[in-house]
């Protein structure tokens, strides 16, 4: 079962095992704002879910392929850091897009780079910033408040 409410920046997944085992698990995740100038429609994950005696346990190697991106602050009046976690940088490639589409930054930083960007020229609202790390990507959403 999955639980999302609309807006949200994260989903819960619930399992119910059923027997012991090995399963992988895939989310796709999909949005509406089309794939025009460079947008992202679907992004998807999958890791392993092992059950032993009735627990799980989430493989935490399936993970190391999964990109993992904070934006920060969010919501911004300006200048956006992103904390790349523990992903290994030697290329970083930032994109920003308005909800229509519109990509307003793009931005390349290289190992070692402090990685942000500036939205001080552009409006309150919420954008898409699109994360690629050595040929992964994610997607997040930012909030733009210049009051």
């Amino acid at each position: 079962m999955v639980t999302y409410n609309a807006g949200e920046e994260t989903a819960t997944v619930t399992l119910k095992p059923m027997a012991v085992g090995e399963v992988d698990i895939t989310i796709k995740v999909m949005d509406n704002g089309g794939i025009e100038n460079g947008g992202m429609d679907m992004t998807e994950t999958t890791f392993k879910v092992a059950v032993v005696d009735n627990k799980m346990a989430v493989s935490a190697t399936e993970f190391k392929n999964n990109l993992f991106v904070k934006l920060y602050p969010n919501p911004t009046k300006d200048i956006v850091q992103l904390d790349l976690g523990t992903n290994p940088a030697n290329h970083v490639d930032i994109a920003v897009f308005t909800t229509t589409g519109e990509q307003i930054i793009h931005k390349q930083f290289n190992s070692g780079e402090n990685v942000s960007f500036n939205m001080n020229n552009h409006v309150s609202g919420m954008y898409f910033v699109k994360v690629m790390v050595d040929g992964k990507q994610t997607v997040k959403k930012l909030i733009l408040d210049r009051r």
